[in-house]
């Protein structure tokens, strides 16, 4: 929260672009192709809508000539914040994207996620084979 509020960015763009930036670095590449899950109730009433408004978006991020995470932090949230995106070109597309849903969970009064305990040192599969 400090540091996107130092920026001036919403803390969910700026988790984006360290995603973003991660997975560019990691696989060597200067531009990163991103599609985010965005939210489509932003409009006047649309609050109270019953349905999963929600739709992907595509866009690139140039993460390219040692850029700082602050400059992809405000450029991608320009580029969000603008609605500057385009479709994906399903013809010439190479599926090489991240792929990102950052909608939290919706809290409710009294309630709270219940995370099952999963025994991790168990091997389940020790006596299977492949034929």
């Amino acid at each position: 929260e400090v540091a996107s509020q130092s920026i001036g960015v919403p803390s969910d763009h700026l988790l984006v672009a360290a995603i973003v930036m991660a997975a560019g670095h990691i696989a060597g590449l200067s531009e990163v192709k991103v599609s985010l899950i965005v939210p489509m109730r932003d409009g006047k009433g649309e609050g109270q809508a019953v349905a999963n408004l929600a739709t992907t978006r595509h866009l690139s991020v140039w993460i390219g000539g040692d850029r700082p995470l602050a400059a992809v932090a405000l450029d991608l949230s320009g580029t969000i914040r603008r609605r500057d995106w385009g479709l994906c070109d399903v013809l010439h597309e190479d599926g090489d994207r991240v792929f990102i849903n950052v909608r939290g969970i919706p809290g409710f009064d009294g309630a709270r996620p219940v995370m099952e305990v999963v025994d991790t040192t168990r091997k389940p599969t020790r006596f299977v084979r492949n034929m």
